[in-house]
């Protein structure tokens, strides 16, 4: 499982780098709630389940599942209690995959920043469109 989660940062983000390579001065950044979204996106569609299904699970709507996906709203400690049931995982596995995919990003020179100190409007777009075409490659 942790492999996977691996190979989808992967393609996140070097699909994010192709589309600053379309962008003139865009700094690669992002922030822990982004990527934890992006850990959320991925063990989801591992385990086929619709934002739907996994919404009910945790008690939440879908919009506010799909806040936290896009990495916007963050997940408090009973957030990632439920998170880590819903994916029938512990939390401290559930937290070895977090820092194992923000590893991985650090790694490709993305830069992690709390998330006041990222630009909302280039970062979060780019990290979007880059998880949207992860989606669309499945």
């Amino acid at each position: 499982m942790l492999y996977k989660a691996k190979i989808d940062i992967y393609l996140l983000f070097k699909y994010m780098y192709f589309l600053e390579g379309c962008q003139m001065n865009t700094s690669r950044i992002t922030h822990v709630d982004a990527i934890f979204g992006q850990v959320v996106v991925s063990m989801r569609k591992e385990r086929g389940m619709g934002q739907d299904v996994l919404s009910k699970r945790l008690g939440i709507n879908q919009p506010a599942l799909s806040r936290l996906e896009r990495g916007e709203s963050a997940a408090n400690v009973a957030m990632l209690v439920n998170i880590s049931d819903a994916f029938e995982l512990t939390l401290p596995e559930l937290m070895s995959e977090l820092i194992s995919a923000k590893h991985s990003v650090e790694k490709m020179a993305v830069k992690v920043v709390p998330k006041k100190e990222t630009s909302n409007g280039v970062a979060l777009a780019l990290l979007g469109a880059a998880a949207l075409a992860l989606l669309i490659s499945r």
